[in-house]
């Protein structure tokens, strides 16, 4: 069975009340070798009369009159597998933990499939172990997308997205309602400004956060938050200048680096709004367009209007750094990525959070260099995952090899932005693989 990772990281982050550390493996109650059979602990579990369990899963059945939960167990703490059934008494707080709201709720309340993270004792005093929850918290699954728009129904209450980049997978083009909760805004010049649906049009560029239900053969998404980025699309790009027009207030570059769908060559607009800056020793000085000189190099920032075709590229930044051969630091540079990870299987794929600092605003996105190695640094897996957006949190997926070997691992991860700067200094964590 594959899992996700880390395990029941939503309960374990919002529940400050748990009185008590999880076991690890190998000590009274943690996890044996063994897989249980429905109910019963693995083989080589060690016998204790008392001790604490976690487990996320599945509910099978809710039984009220006998104050009871049946759960298809994914993920444990303990010796884990198969079903159990766990007790709920008048002390059980249950709630309900949907886009990071919590709400109370009783045990009527759950549903048959519903997925449910539970903290509770196991009494083995008896043949057959007795469940009794302290927590139970019935989780409502998110998504995260960003990509762009290809249909609006504004009475309808719905917007189908082209999926670029997706959460769990998420890929292809999804429909996703929007009801009077979701909020709306677009983003453009770092002003953020509330909109409709009916304001948005097709082939803007949207990030889309929300809940998504899986009871039906088809996923229902429904979102919480739509945000629309820039005048339609934003790009970002370095190159070398080959032409500035005065008259038409254009500049056009050959560009070395740059966002998706950029060719060879840009010629973008200059307005009164455009900021214009000299780098030099780590100083800025504003200019004019025509102060910049054919074969200088520059980094532009913009919006795309592609309500026409071609597409109108409107510069809102634009660095020029001279004849110099790279660009001055520290522009550009990512900060330290945060990554979280945690304990995994042979086989399992990580979900690694990160995110990247850019100094360079509305640079599109970065690639990220992440490499398995062991305590003392022997490299074991890497991979490079691209299109990692910036200044934002994001979650990488990696499915760890399948011979990899019970023990502790070290995580380095390296960012790369779209100007080619590479991140000065790499980031950790740790991974215990069991």
């Amino acid at each position: 069975m594959k899992r996700s990772i880390p395990l029941l990281a939503v309960l374990l982050a919002c529940l400050v009340f748990v009185p008590a550390v999880l076991a690890q493996p190998g000590s009274p109650g943690g996890p044996g070798p063994g897989h249980p059979s429905p109910g019963q602990p693995g083989p080589n579990c060690p016998s204790v009369d008392v001790s604490v369990f976690a487990v996320s899963g599945s509910v099978t059945a809710v039984d009220t009159s006998a104050d009871a939960l049946t759960v298809t167990v994914d993920h444990g703490t303990r010796c884990h597998g198969g079903t159990i059934t766990v007790n709920v008494t008048s002390d059980t707080k249950i709630f309900l933990l949907s886009d990071h709201l919590r709400t109370d709720m009783t045990l009527a309340d759950i549903n048959v499939g519903d997925q449910v993270a539970i903290i509770g004792t196991v009494d083995n005093s008896s043949d057959t172990p007795v469940y009794t929850a302290r927590v139970v918290c019935v989780r409502v699954p998110s998504f995260d997308c960003e990509g762009s728009v290809t249909a609006v129904d504004s009475g309808g209450g719905t917007l189908a997205v082209a999926v670029g980049h997706g959460s769990d997978g998420l890929d292809g083009t999804i429909t996703v309602n929007v009801t009077s909760d979701t909020k709306l805004f677009a983003i453009s010049g770092g002003q953020k400004t509330a909109i409709t649906l009916a304001d948005i049009v097709v082939g803007e560029h949207v990030s889309v956060h929300g809940t998504v239900d899986n009871s039906s053969d088809t996923p229902v998404y429904t979102a919480s938050l739509i945000c629309v980025h820039g005048l339609g699309l934003s790009f970002a790009c370095v190159g070398s200048v080959t032409a500035t027009d005065t008259s038409a207030d254009a500049l056009t570059v050959a560009v070395d680096h740059g966002t998706a769908q950029l060719g060879d060559t840009l010629t973008a607009n200059i307005t009164g709004d455009t900021a214009l800056f000299l780098l030099g020793a780590h100083q800025k000085t504003a200019i004019t367009l025509a102060d910049i000189n054919v074969g200088d190099q520059v980094a532009m920032v913009g919006t795309v209007d592609s309500s026409s075709d071609p597409a109108v590229y409107t510069a809102t930044i634009v660095l020029d750094w001279g004849t110099a051969a790279t660009l001055p630091l520290p522009i550009c540079t990512p900060a330290a990525l945060k990554v979280k990870a945690g304990q995994a299987g042979r086989g399992d794929t990580l979900k690694i959070h990160v995110k990247i600092a850019d100094k360079m605003p509305g640079a599109g996105s970065a690639k990220v260099a992440l490499t398995l190695t062991t305590l003392k640094g022997k490299k074991l897996a890497s991979t490079t995952v691209s299109g990692v957006s910036l200044n934002k949190a994001a979650k990488l997926s990696w499915r760890l090899p399948k011979r990899l070997a019970k023990g502790t691992y070290r995580i380095v991860a390296k960012a790369t932005d779209w100007a080619g700067n590479k991140q000065a200094k790499p980031a950790t964590a740790t991974l215990k693989v069991t």
